[in-house]
């Protein structure tokens, strides 16, 4: 198999208070074939809550880069996995009409 393309390859990101995991993986008939995964100690948390962004980009891109050089791939986009006791979703629908055909709009976000 061919590792140096992009087809089929799934990047998953998680970062946790004390590290910061990347899982490359690529779409099987069987399910994920694992390719490579990069970590790195994860600062600029606290008790899961971001106290400095810069510090927290910096772990995030150590991870991300430590799974390109493992594997050879470069990531342009991850799936991640948000957890905690303070994280809520909830379903909801809305639609409005837009005159005439225009691209959409701040405006037409806020009023949805």
């Amino acid at each position: 198999m061919d590792t140096k393309t992009n087809d089929q390859v799934i990047a998953g990101l998680d970062v946790g208070s004390s590290q910061v995991t990347t899982v490359l993986g690529r779409k099987t008939p069987d399910g994920v074939e694992i390719l490579g995964m990069g970590e790195s100690p994860t600062e600029g948390m606290r008790r899961g809550a971001v106290v400095n962004v810069d510090a927290t980009v910096k772990s995030i891109r150590q991870s991300v880069t430590e799974a390109e050089r493992m594997t050879g791939l470069n990531v342009e986009s991850v799936f991640v996995g948000i957890s905690g006791p303070l994280i809520k979703s909830f379903n909801s629908h809305a639609a409005i009409s837009v005159k005439n055909e225009h691209e959409v709009t701040d405006a037409d976000f806020t009023r949805v």
